[in-house]
């Protein structure tokens, strides 16, 4: 997996003085995410070397490198790790010049968590209608806007509701029909905890993430809802 991110590291760059021309800078790596590294996940690079170097490699210290070529390469940090360290390796002749650079390990932040077109933290539940919540059967966890990470993929191993006195717990990104069935019978009102979710992190890791967000039913009990597209999609802005 890739997560792409353009920020730009130069090591070295010789500005002429005397109106002569800029000299192009001898080594260039282009990290995902400057001095980050992301435990999980294949880190994208670019990187490229003046044309003095008769051949180029990278090596690092506290990591895989995979799928290197030309211009670009993945590393995935070894577990346990805090840091790691890459390096392009120039050869010139019999030399060769090893320009190395430090990043920072960090878990992956944690995923935003959907029901639907649903955002359970950002949206205000109450500014919905009915049968725009009833309608949402799916949960799924994801990055929204905030974090400029793309291709990391989660999965929902587990999600626990409430409906009054009843928990509902699930092992796959569907509500169950048991909890649909609840939602029906119970009165005005009664208000649905999504209690939390058990999210599978890349790399094999689960997290449970608590929820804690409370929707009330305003329909009667028994009462037919008519329900609308399950695969719109809601913002906050547009609830209701």
């Amino acid at each position: 997996m890739k997560t792409i991110l353009y920020i730009f590291s130069l090591l070295s760059s010789i500005a002429s003085v005397f109106g002569q021309e800029e000299k192009k800078p001898s080594h260039f790596m282009a990290n995902l995410n400057a001095q980050m590294v992301y435990r999980g996940i294949s880190n994208y690079y670019e990187y490229a070397v003046c044309e003095n170097c008769d051949t180029i490699f990278i090596t690092t210290i506290g990591a895989e490198i995979l799928n290197q070529s030309t211009y670009s390469f993945e590393v995935v940090p070894l577990p346990g790790r805090r840091d790691i360290s890459v390096a392009t390796n120039c050869v010139q002749g019999m030399d060769t010049i090893r320009t190395a650079w430090r990043y920072n390990v960090r878990s992956l932040p944690n995923p935003t968590i959907y029901l639907g077109g649903i955002n359970l933290k950002k949206s205000n539940l109450d500014l919905l209608d009915e049968a725009s919540f009833f309608g949402q059967t799916r949960l799924t966890a994801r990055y929204d806007e905030t974090v400029e990470l793309i291709n990391v993929y989660f999965s929902i191993k587990e999600w626990s509701i409430s409906v009054g006195e009843k928990t509902f717990i699930g092992s796959s990104p569907l509500l169950s029909n048991e909890y649909k069935e609840a939602f029906l019978a119970a009165r005005r009102r009664t208000p649905i905890k999504f209690n939390y979710v058990i999210v599978g992190f890349p790399g094999g890791r689960d997290k449970k993430i608590n929820l804690d967000v409370i929707y009330f039913k305003k329909s009667k009990r028994n009462e037919k809802i008519e329900v609308k597209d399950q695969n719109r999609y809601i913002t906050p802005e547009k609830c209701g």
